[in-house]
């Protein structure tokens, strides 16, 4: 104990300026953290989401190149330190002036917004484990491998540039892909960190610098192809195991109908792709739930062993034989009711009137939505699940518009962006729903609060007066005569599990379902 103390009052000492200018990064963004008024961060709180990891990944640095571990030439090699004091010298430090620092900030900020950071001590722990797995555990294995400052930051730069291009590369124009992204990333950065805890454990007690170093490399590697490879339909299994939805889903083909899917939200790399709308029913929906589909995995098999698959990995410069895409009527958190398939033409016409299997697998998220709850106009509510919600009125200088009302809701837990939001006027029946999330400010540069202890969720309605929503175009105004005689209501959403189930249509002949585009 007293070795251990020794070095990490020689770092601290080495290095008082360093800690001072993390310190600085993390009042500052505490301080802005604070009186943020809106879901999307500003440049100046993104740019510091930004330079204070950087900061934490070099002081980390620093200290362990107080005593380097790469190398054989170090004066420190000389004296009788032992690894487990050293390491655990390092390892306090990191605590002391890295994830305290953090912690005391996120406690800061709920208390100044107004939660009570002892109810919420699970997600400020959780907080802090997060930041161990994708920063701090990495930032040390990195120090580790390297004798300098100048090497990490090479190196660091390097593992930056190949995870930008990774994620870019891996990102398709798929929802289904969108949807598995925090998962598939989370996996990604748990091996990396299991891998960067490997190459501590063996630097520090053995100083095999290049086994260690083939080991991160390993790591590196492997957790870029985890990123990239797996499948939709495996992580929405994986996360319906986490949060079963205990519910028994089946999907069948349901009886022709004369309505058709409201629009399409995306197409093939075509110009004309055949559009196939089958109308689907699923079975098992809990009553009073809401639902959000995804389509996983879909394959079409056609008579002669033909078998065309629609990839849920492709990207928009690919040519595509068949893609596919659940639809709901109304929006999108109803069961699904088409099974809307996009071919290429000559592979439509191959098949068009041929007696084709179609199989595949489909995801849900489960939502059931609580009792509404009102608020006045400027003021707020603490909803249970949901958080602190208050609304606010801006004037608009536009002479075409009356103002605007901003509907924020902050938690330290994650708000459902299905929390639906209406505002209507009784005096004269007009009204309008929307859900937190589907409104945001304009800004520019970064946009991820990872560091932020709160999530918050926003929507806006924009007033005008005199029948001007009536006019074409006009539909997303709302009329508001008075202030006074407007009102919000606000119904929350709580998740109520995921689900991941294969399906499976026979004898379908697709020339009986074809349909034309909505232009």
């Amino acid at each position: 104990m007293n070795q251990t103390l020794h070095i990490f009052k020689k770092d601290v000492r080495r290095l008082w300026w360093a800690i001072s200018i993390t310190l600085l990064l993390v009042a500052a963004l505490g301080h802005i953290d604070r009186w943020r008024a809106d879901s999307l961060v500003s440049s100046a709180e993104g740019l510091l989401d930004l330079l204070l990891p950087l900061s934490w990944a070099c002081l980390i640095a620093m200290a362990v190149h107080g005593e380097p571990l790469a190398g054989d030439r170090h004066f420190w090699l000389t004296r009788p330190y032992r690894w487990p004091a050293l390491l655990a010298s390092k390892i306090l430090f990191v605590l002391v002036f890295v994830h305290l620092p953090y912690f005391l900030e996120n406690a800061a900020v709920l208390g100044f917004r107004g939660f009570s950071p002892w109810d919420y001590l699970p997600q400020l722990l959780w907080k802090q484990v997060v930041l161990a797995v994708v920063l701090t555990v990495p930032a040390m294995g990195l120090a580790a491998l390297f004798e300098n400052i100048t090497h990490f930051l090479l190196a660091a730069i390097a593992i930056a540039g190949a995870a930008v291009y990774v994620v870019g590369s891996a990102q398709p124009v798929r929802f289904a892909w969108v949807a598995a992204f925090p998962f598939r990333a989370g996996v990604s950065l748990v091996a990396l960190a299991i891998g960067a805890a490997a190459v501590i454990a063996i630097q520090y007690a053995r100083r095999q610098t290049r086994l260690s170093r083939i080991i991160g490399l390993a790591t590196a590697v492997f957790a870029g192809l985890l990123f990239s490879y797996l499948r939709p339909a495996l992580t929405a299994r994986a996360s319906a195991a986490l949060h079963p939805a205990h519910a028994a889903l089946s999907l069948g083909l349901a009886p022709a109908t004369a309505e058709l899917p409201p629009g399409l939200r995306y197409s093939l790399n075509q110009p004309s792709p055949v559009l196939i709308a089958i109308p689907i029913a699923v079975s098992g929906i809990p009553d009073g739930v809401e639902v959000r589909p995804t389509q996983l995995t879909l394959e079409v098999s056609a008579p002669g062993g033909r078998r065309y698959q629609s990839p849920s990995t492709y990207r928009a410069d690919e040519r595509v034989d068949v893609d596919a895409d659940l639809y709901t009527s109304g929006n999108n958190i109803n069961p699904p009711k088409w099974l809307v398939l996009r071919f290429r033409n000559p592979v439509y016409e191959a098949i068009k009137n041929e007696k084709i299997d179609v199989r595949g697998t489909y995801g849900v998220e489960l939502y059931r939505p609580g009792e509404p709850v009102s608020m006045a106009l400027g003021g707020e509510r603490w909803l249970p699940g949901v958080g602190r919600c208050s609304s606010t009125i801006d004037e608009s200088p536009n002479p075409y518009q009356e103002g605007l009302i901003r509907v924020l809701c902050e938690s330290p837990l994650e708000v459902s962006s299905l929390t639906r939001v209406r505002f209507w006027q009784p005096a004269n029946g007009h009204e309008r729903d929307q859900h937190l999330g589907d409104s945001a400010s304009l800004t520019s540069g970064l946009r991820w609060a990872w560091l932020s202890p709160l999530h918050r969720l926003q929507t806006f309605f924009q007033l005008t007066s005199g029948g001007r929503e009536e006019l074409p175009g006009n539909h997303w105004l709302v009329s508001c005569e008075t202030l006074a005689s407007c009102q919000l209501a606000i119904t929350p959403s709580y998740n109520a599990g995921q689900a991941a189930t294969d399906f499976e249509l026979r004898g379908i002949v697709l020339s009986d379902y074809r349909m034309s585009p909505k232009r």
